[in-house]
């Protein structure tokens, strides 16, 4: 439940003309972050979630979305670190629950892909 409503904690930036982002908030927001990725690591290494793991990569998404938009490459950046990390984390745990984790490395890979490509569009 969590992961998938952490980012309701920032929806007041919506848009960097009206709502300017500080230094501290950027902070926080990458914090936020760190804490998704903690969560799909532990989802991966515990559960072999693939719908809480989905969940985590989906508010990553809005965090990445929202770097993008007010054109903070931290953000961003630790988006794709937090993606790598749960994705590294899956592909060790293959063994254990082959099925979901090799669903959960597929999931993220598009997503990841489909971030890069935005990214590169709209920079």
């Amino acid at each position: 439940m969590l992961a998938r409503r952490l980012y309701e904690f920032f929806w007041q930036f919506i848009d960097p003309k009206r709502i300017s982002m500080s230094v501290r908030d950027e902070r926080i927001m990458i914090s936020a972050v760190e804490l998704l990725q903690y969560m799909g690591t532990q989802a991966a290494i515990f559960d072999h979630d693939l719908k809480t793991i989905q969940e985590v990569v989906k508010s990553l998404e809005w965090f990445h979305e929202t770097g993008t938009i007010y054109r903070r490459a931290k953000i961003r950046n630790k988006v794709f670190e937090a993606l790598r990390s749960i994705s590294e984390e899956c592909k060790s745990w293959i063994g254990d629950a082959p099925r979901d984790m090799k669903a959960a490395i597929k999931y993220i890979e598009s997503k990841t892909n489909t971030l890069n490509q935005e990214w590169t569009a709209r920079d």
